[in-house]
């Protein structure tokens, strides 16, 4: 004990953090989640005089996170020094805070951003001729090998306003990016953000997309009111139940304004919306003692709507108080709160004289409150001689339910029981049916990262025969109806329509083995018959890869199809999750690209180019034996088709009307139709 006491503590040597090490501390307390990032690029928006914004989100944001406005644009020679921290173009010397007008001033959210994500910003001003793309890493223009030929900033083309995408955030802090691993609570927040923001930024339209739907959730016009907006995000009950409110006070100094449910109103989700001087925060203060005053109204546990804008000196409001400017402290709190609080409750004392209850129906065969009893028939059907016999239903008298005519039931779970079931199958018993994915390395081997989808590619798939298949088709069933529909013509049309949809917003699936572009075209030509001659042969793959060559950077750009300098495929485009296209026509898809496509005209080329790929990615025809072959994911092609592609049919695919004209889609029968046959056994 006596030599332990005398042991002497050593102290800890103080020492400077790496620069690097103090901006990602930094960055994680103004950047916690998705939301954050959302929030400080839709400020900046908005600062910039933006009348439209779009955003388009990927897995809660964590994988994509694309904001597009049409503002004033960021300088070209601000763009090497735009993403460090402390730059801002909203503020000189710190007095003036005390008349800040603008959301950011800091300068701290692309700077913040840039060390926990990978950063793109593509940009154009009014008088520019042109638009520059940057792309960032740690609060710098990111750098590139010099044999790789590539600018930052480059110039390319664009319309005025700026666009910034943020990929892959937290990808350097793997605590973090577990902790938000749930991306549907993480896409409610966005949500909730844009919500807020559009509501307030009555003159500014917002849209709010998931990365690979055609429809928007959320879509408000520009130049709209706060009602209306109200209306179009959360719905016309809310809407209809709001009054208008207002205050002011010359004492403090303040104005007040907003929308608050009436008494008819309640909901068990708090629903409070609060801007000072235009800048979304949160007063728990003031939120506690509205709901104070509803609590008189509204049954326990329920809580009102309220938006309220308040406006005050701004000399008199400290915004720099918390890292997410989401608090901010102002003066005369507790007088402004009650002069806000007292307009509310005599707006409601007013608005009390009527209340509106939601009643039930009453039931066939119940009492009503005269003691007459009511009833409906004897159960037997009633019907109009002229009317469909599909429209018939009649009532039970002893159940009160609508009892429907067995023609016109569906039975079957399709979870529990699908369509192959009652049909045949031709596979060819000698052919063995993979039980895992590694036993067919004829096909192709893929590894994962948590960047980008490595794929090496066995060359086998890509030199096979070019025979042509029948063909396949797909049995469906939907409601008492059953169709048929060939396999390749819909997903020809699904993948055409993700090309136009996420133009210029591609992930890559990167090639491991890169795979050289000349033995490409010399596969392909190989499967044209009609050139023979060596000469002429040679000619149309040099032609053919100097033509691809020469628009690298343009497909590089918006499509994600990427050469290196040597002439070799780096990757192509992910237009689906979870898929992959066959690779024994990868080699006819590049010929295609030089043969089919017109690039001498802009409209043409994207057409053309759209047309020319869709088909490559879709599924190819073949008999039972190739759909039992094992793809990429571990699964056969008849899975794929099942799960994969159906499903994206079902969600976000627009029929065009020739599938209506043409045999796509046949339809084989129906359940009233196969009644009408069993009815005479």
């Amino acid at each position: 004990m006596e030599n332990t006491s005398k042991m002497e503590k050593v102290p800890g040597k103080i020492q400077k953090l790496d620069e690097t090490v103090v901006n990602r501390i930094a960055a994680g307390e103004v950047i916690q989640r998705p939301a954050n990032a959302l929030k400080e690029l839709l400020e900046n928006s908005l600062d910039a005089g933006s009348k439209n914004i779009q955003v388009l989100v990927k897995a809660g944001g964590m994988k994509l996170l694309q904001i597009q406005d049409d503002g004033s644009g960021i300088r070209e020679e601000d763009l090497s020094i735009v993403c460090e921290r402390f730059t801002t173009s909203k503020l000189q010397k710190f007095e003036d805070l005390q008349t800040i007008g603008t959301y950011g001033f800091r300068g701290e959210a692309l700077a913040s951003i840039s060390h926990v994500a990978h950063l793109s910003i593509l940009t154009k001003t009014e008088t520019s001729q042109c638009a520059f793309k940057a792309e960032y890493t740690d609060g710098k223009l990111k750098d590139f090998p010099e044999d790789a030929g590539v600018q930052n900033p480059k110039k390319c083309a664009g319309k005025q306003g700026t666009t910034l995408i943020v990929e892959d955030l937290f990808y350097n802090m793997e605590t973090r990016r577990k902790a938000l691993k749930n991306a549907s609570d993480e896409h409610s927040k966005i949500f909730d953000v844009i919500s807020r923001y559009a509501i307030h930024n009555a003159q500014c339209g917002f849209s709010l997309k998931k990365f690979g739907d055609t429809n928007n959730e959320i879509r408000t016009p520009a130049n709209s009111s706060i009602l209306d907006n109200i209306k179009i995000i959360y719905g016309a009950a809310i809407a209809r139940e709001l009054i208008q409110v207002s205050c002011d006070d010359s004492v403090t100094k303040f104005k007040m304004q907003g929308y608050v449910s009436n008494v008819n109103y309640s909901t068990k989700k708090s629903m409070f919306t609060l801007f000072i001087n235009h800048r979304l925060v949160d007063s728990t203060g003031l939120r506690k003692s509205v709901e104070a005053v509803y609590s008189n109204y509204l049954p326990k546990g329920m809580h009102p709507f309220a938006y309220l804008s308040i406006e005050v000196e701004p000399r008199n409001v400290d915004v720099n108080v918390h890292p997410t400017k989401h608090e901010v402290h102002f003066l005369h709190e507790d007088a402004i709160i009650s002069s806000i609080t007292a307009a509310i409750e005599n707006l409601l004392l007013g608005a009390n004289e009527s209340r509106t209850f939601l009643v039930q129906s009453l039931l066939p065969g119940a009492s009503g409150p005269t003691g007459i009893s009511m009833s409906v028939g004897t159960g037997r059907k009633c019907k109009d001689p002229d009317s469909d016999d599909s429209l018939v239903s009649s009532f039970s008298a002893k159940s009160g339910r609508t009892v429907i005519n067995p023609k016109h039931m569906v039975r079957t779970d399709p979870k529990l029981q699908k369509l192959d079931r009652f049909l045949s199958s031709t596979l060819n018993p000698d052919v063995s049916t993979p039980t895992s994915f590694h036993d067919t390395p004829s096909r192709l081997s893929i590894n994962v990262d948590n960047e980008d989808t490595l794929i090496d590619i066995d060359p086998e798939p890509i030199k096979k025969p070019c025979d042509k298949k029948s063909d396949s088709r797909s049995s469906i069933g939907a409601a008492t109806a059953s169709s048929s529909t060939k396999s390749s013509t819909p997903s020809s049309e699904l993948f055409y329509q993700k090309l136009i949809f996420q133009f210029g917003n591609f992930e890559k699936i990167n090639i491991d083995d890169k795979i050289e572009l000349k033995e490409l075209i010399d596969l392909a030509i190989e499967c044209d018959d009609g050139l023979t001659c060596d000469e002429q042969k040679e000619t149309v793959v040099e032609n053919a890869c100097q033509l691809l060559m020469d628009k690298r950077k343009m497909l590089q750009d918006y499509f994600s199809l990427i050469f290196d300098s040597e002439g070799r495929l780096i990757s192509i485009p992910m237009l689906l999750d979870n898929y992959f296209p066959s690779m024994e026509g990868l080699a006819k898809y590049m010929m295609n690209l030089a043969r089919k496509v017109d690039w001498s005209n802009e409209q043409r080329c994207f057409e053309t180019f759209c047309d020319v790929t869709s088909q490559f990615y879709a599924i190819q025809p073949g008999d039972d034996n190739a759909n039992a072959e094992m793809t990429w994911n571990g699964h056969s092609w008849k899975w794929t088709i099942e799960h994969v592609i159906f499903p994206e049919l079902q969600k976000n695919f627009l029929p065009p009307k020739i599938f209506a004209e043409d045999s796509c889609i046949v339809q084989l029968t129906t359940l009233p139709e196969l009644y009408k046959v069993f009815e005479r056994c």
